[in-house]
């Protein structure tokens, strides 16, 4: 047994190794396949019930209903379903579907900080990104628990077909369609849904399914025979990661072992327990200590931290300078501050890259701008322009500069920081708020104005509460009349707050803010 064997990885380490697999993913170089037990319950934060807990929750239903529970199967959740769900009927073992319903409403039952329902978290936003990025060189064959991943999926803007499919959907379909090839994101076990057949019995999760089984499996086998059709069809992946797996899915290992490439790299991502003895029971040791690593963190955590290091980069190629000289970056080095820098961070490349359609809407339906705000949104990456330069460049270059003047990156808005903030200096005797934008030259000036004065409504604006708004247009002549039009107005619907609200080139940031005295009101502002 190799288990002990496996090189250890901490946070930092594993983050990287994640971030580097995923970006070469991402560079259409290698194919990775997430292999995910227990909707990630059991790889951080998340409100969905780990495998123990779904045992407990059926476990103590079925005490409840007088039944007798065998020494050999309680806390197995995949020995209970099968020894219950199947009950001998003249003889003979059959399938009970109304055992099954009751079992599905019993683990899906909310109860205390466990739901099947709801926002999906962090993990599951960023993995629905990694497959869409990558074009389909991350692919997720998740276990039954994977409601979340629809959510994810439906709150994201760049789908152009659904992405995440119930292998019981494939029930009627040839081996040879488009999807079995085409597939991203997998429930590879079935849904949890009443009147529906998914897989939980031990028989068949431990044994290699060119085994003979009884036949009242028949069901449950030929479900994850269409979920194997989908692995031998895919693509043949560089990378294998498992992330929060408990019961042994030693019929899955017998067809992965024909779809990995020569040097394939695997990871075990559970910050309790080790790689499992069934990820190496294959005769050829494909999985073994050499190729392997145990990533001991939560994927929640591994993956705010490969986001970090890729933001920091982001800000190294935005600002044109190494990552030590960023001071910026010293007040996110803690690993429990890597959330908030990558939060804060997106949320201000969102503001910035979309603020220019909520502008035009806010007239109409202010409740537009609150959207920016939210954190349920897919985690997309910024691209690339022909120089090698982020499209988002000037952003980072702006937050760096404003930062030297403490005026720090925020997280969420308040009082001190309204809607659109992105950076400010709060809870100070002279709060500042900044405001970032990149705006279309196509669009009229006046409606673009227009927006950004209607948002700060309700803003407080005074000498000791300043506002800067730093604006980025791709075509220069086209600024000036901006610039224009956001004064007159801002002067037109705040006559008497107007000269406490500067707007900046992005190019004249740097020498805007040198000129300044945020102890006192702008020098407009001032009596002769």
């Amino acid at each position: 047994m190799l288990t002990n064997e496996v090189q250890k990885l901490d946070l930092k380490a594993g983050g990287s190794l994640l971030s580097k697999w995923l970006n070469h993913a991402r560079k259409g170089e290698e194919d990775i396949l997430f292999i995910i037990g227990a909707g990630l319950s059991m790889t951080g934060y998340n409100v969905a019930p780990s495998g123990w807990d779904v045992s407990n929750m059926y476990e103590n239903y079925l005490r409840a209903q007088g039944e007798v529970i065998p020494g050999s199967i309680s806390g197995d959740i995949a020995k209970l379903y099968e020894y219950f769900c199947y009950p001998t009927i003249d003889g003979e073992r059959q399938f009970s579907m109304d055992q099954h319903n009751n079992f599905i409403k019993c683990i899906t039952t909310n109860r205390g900080q466990h739901r099947f329902i709801g926002q999906p978290n962090f993990q599951h936003r960023s993995l629905i990104n990694e497959v869409i990025e990558s074009k389909g060189r991350v692919r997720v064959y998740s276990l039954n628990l994977d409601a979340y991943f629809e959510v994810a999926e439906s709150i994201s803007d760049d789908l152009e077909s659904d992405i995440v499919i119930n292998v019981s959907d494939l029930l009627d379909k040839s081996n040879k369609e488009n999807i079995f090839r085409e597939w991203r994101i997998l429930a590879a076990h079935g849904k949890n849904n009443i009147n529906t057949r998914s897989v939980w019995s031990e028989s068949l999760l431990t044994r290699p399914l060119s085994n003979d089984f009884p036949e009242y499996l028949e069901g449950e086998k030929k479900l994850l025979e269409k979920s194997l059709n989908c692995i031998k069809n895919g693509p043949n992946f560089n990378k294998v990661v498992f992330v929060g797996l408990a019961a042994p899915l030693t019929y899955l290992m017998t067809s992965l072992k024909n779809k990995v490439k020569d040097n394939f790299e695997w990871a075990w991502i559970n910050p309790y327990d080790s790689p499992k003895e069934w990820v190496y029971k294959d005769t050829e040791k494909l999985f073994n200590n050499e190729n392997g690593y145990w990533l001991k963190n939560s994927l929640d955590d591994l993956l705010w931290f490969a986001q970090a290091e890729f933001y920091e980069r982001w800000l190294s190629v935005s600002c044109s300078i190494n990552q030590d000289k960023i001071p910026l970056l010293d007040k996110y080095k803690s690993d429990d501050l890597k959330p908030t820098f990558v939060e804060s961070i997106y949320r201000a490349r969102r503001i910035y890259d979309v603020g220019i359609e909520k502008f035009l809407t806010a007239h109409s339906n202010f409740e537009s701008i609150k959207v920016l705000n939210k954190n349920n949104h897919i985690y997309k990456y910024p691209g690339l322009d022909g120089n090698y330069k982020f499209y988002d460049s000037n952003l980072g270059f702006a937050l760096h500069k404003l930062y030297i003047k403490n005026i720090e990156l925020i997280q969420n808005s308040n009082e001190y920081a309204p809607n659109l903030t992105v950076a400010g200096r709060q809870f100070d005797a002279n709060p500042i708020s900044a405001h970032i934008f990149k705006f279309d030259p196509t669009v009229p000036e006046d409606k673009v104005a227009n927006g950004i004065a209607i948002t700060f409504d309700g803003v407080i604006i005074q000498p000791t509460h300043r506002h800067i708004i730093v604006i980025d247009v791709k075509y220069d002549q086209f600024i000036n009349n901006l610039i224009k039009a956001i004064f007159e107005a801002v002067k037109e619907r705040f006559p008497n707050e107007y000269m406490y609200i500067d707007v900046v080139k992005v190019e004249e940031l740097e020498e805007f803010l040198n000129d300044q005295n945020f102890t006192k009101p702008p020098v407009r502002a001032r009596r002769p």
